[in-house]
C-alpha cells in the first residue's frame, strides 16, 4: 500500500501520536489532533514546511516497516536485545503501533530492522548469488568483516576512485547472515534549502551500500550492488576470499535451472495444497519459441479470470494438429503460473503470479519470504524447479 500521510495518522494510535509530535516539539499538531483528530493534524502539517519535511520522512518509514515481514524482522530484533519488551508494548496489538512504539523507544533495534528489510526488499535482478557445499555452515566474524571492509576499499580505490573508507556491519535474520558495507562515495554539491527556506549548495561525502548474505544452510552467498555482472563477481571473489581465505572457483557454465516443456501438455497436473491458502494453480501465459528459430516467438495469454485449462483450449484450437506433432517444434521459453488463493468468507484475496523465463529466473526471489517458500516448494513438487530438486 502506498505511503499517506492521512492515512498513518488514522492508523496509528492517538497516544503513539502524540508521544511523537511532543517528541519533535510540534505541540500545535498535537493540539490539532486531540480537537479535531488526524485530518486538522495532517492540515497543521501541512502548514510548516520543516515539520512536513521531517514528519514525512519519519511516518514513511514506519509505514515501510509496518508489514507481515517487517513485524517478523522487527520481532527477531526485539528478541536480540538485552531486556525483553515491556509491559507496554506487549499490549499493543495494531501492528503500525508496534512499529511506532519501537520507532520511539528503541531507535537501534528499529534502524536495524529497517537495514534488514530493505536489504530483503531489494529487486532479484540488483543480487548475485553462488552455491558451494564449502560455504555450508560459514560464519562471518568481527574480524572478517574488517578485512572484508579493508578489502572492499582498496577495490574501489583502484577500479573506481573512491571507496577510501569503508565500514562494515553484521546482522542476522532467520538462518542468514548479512554483512552490510558503507563505502565513501565520491563527494559533491548539491543545492538543497537551509531552513529559512533559501536555496544554497551543500558539499559532502556519502556512502553507499554494499550487502553480503550468507545462508550456512544451503551454502550460498550472495551480494548486492549497484553494477555490471563483472562487478558483482569481483566482489563475491573478494568476499570468499577473506570468509575461507582461498579463492572463488570459476562460475559453472550456465545450465538452464528451469524445465518448462511439460506446462504446453494438457495432461501435466499442478497440485496445491489448500493448507497453504491456495485453490488452485493455472497456467496464464506461455512464450513458445521456434527450435530452429528462437528470434522467432509467440505468446498465449489465455483471460485472467477463465477456466483453469483455457490456455490448453487455445492451443488445441490454434496451433494442435491432430497428431499433435506441431506442438513438438516449439520451446515454452517463459511461463506465468498463477496461484488462486482461498476465499475468507465473501473476501478473494490476491493471486500470487509465479514467472519463470528460461534458463535461470524466477520472480520469486522478489516475494515476501512465506509466499517465496511456498513457490519454491510447489516447483520443486512439480519438476520444474530442476536446481531446488537436487539441493541438500
Amino acid at each position: 500500500m502506498e505511503f499517506s500521510l492521512g492515512r498513518v495518522l488514522r492508523s496509528v494510535s492517538p497516544d503513539l501520536l502524540n508521544d511523537y509530535f511532543r517528541s519533535r516539539g510540534l505541540d500545535n499538531v498535537v493540539a490539532a489532533l486531540e480537537s479535531a483528530g488526524p485530518t486538522a493534524a495532517a492540515s497543521a502539517i501541512e502548514r510548516d514546511g520543516a515539520a512536513r519535511d521531517t514528519v514525512s520522512l519519519d511516518l514513511r518509514r514506519v509505514h515501510d516497516l509496518a508489514s507481515e515481514h517487517g513485524m517478523t524482522i522487527l520481532a527477531e530484533e526485539l528478541h536480540y536485545r538485552p531486556a525483553p519488551p515491556p509491559a507496554e508494548f506487549e499490549r499493543l496489538e495494531a501492528m503500525q503501533d508496534k512499529v511506532m512504539w519501537v520507532f520511539l523507544h528503541d531507535s537501534e533495534t528499529f534502524e536495524i530492522a529497517e537495514l534488514l528489510y530493505d536489504a530483503d526488499s531489494k529487486p532479484a535482478r540488483l543480487w548475485s548469488h553462488r552455491r558451494s557445499e564449502e560455504f555450508a555452515g560459514l560464519h562471518i566474524t568481527k574480524d572478517m568483516a574488517d578485512d572484508l571492509a579493508e578489502s572492499i576499499s582498496d577495490y574501489l580505490v583502484s577500479y573506481e576512485g573512491r571507496g577510501h573508507r569503508c565500514t562494515a556491519e553484521r546482522y542476522k535474520h532467520g538462518d542468514k547472515e548479512y554483512v552490510f558495507c558503507f563505502p565513501d562515495d565520491y563527494s559533491g554539491a548539491v543545492p538543497i534549502h537551509n531552513e529559512q527556506g533559501i536555496l544554497e549548495r551543500r558539499v559532502f561525502k556519502p556512502t553507499f551500500e554494499i550487502v553480503f548474505t550468507i545462508d550456512p544452510k544451503t551454502g550460498t552467498v550472495g551480494v548486492n550492488a549497484q553494477g555490471p555482472a563483472e562487478k558483482k563477481e569481483a566482489l563475491l571473489t573478494i568476499f570468499v576470499t577473506v570468509a575461507l581465505e582461498k579463492e572463488l572457483p570459476p562460475r559453472p557454465q550456465k545450465t538452464e535451472r528451469y524445465r518448462l516443456e511439460g506446462l504446453k501438455l494438457r495432461t501435466t497436473a499442478l497440485q496445491v495444497d489448500e493448507k497453504d491458502g491456495f485453490v488452485l494453480a493455472r497456467v496464464r501465459v506461455l512464450r513458445l519459441t521456434s527450435s530452429s528459430n528462437r528470434k522467432q516467438r509467440l505468446t498465449v495469454e489465455a483471460s485472467v479470470d477463465g477456466p483453469a485449462e483455457e490456455i490448453y483450449d487455445i492451443l488445441d484450437d490454434w496451433l494442435a494438429t491432430p497428431d499433435g506433432t506441431r506442438l513438438h517444434g516449439l520451446r515454452v521459453q517463459h511461463a506465468q503460473i498463477d496461484l488462486w488463493p482461498k476465499p475468507i468468507g465473501k473476501r478473494h484475496g490476491k493471486k500470487v503470479l509465479i514467472r519463470i523465463t528460461l534458463p535461470m529466473t524466477c520472480n520469486l526471489d522478489s516475494m515476501l519470504p512465506r509466499i517465496r517458500s511456498i513457490g519454491e516448494r510447489y516447483l520443486r513438487e512439480w519438476e520444474i524447479d530442476t536446481f531446488q530438486k537436487s539441493m541438500p
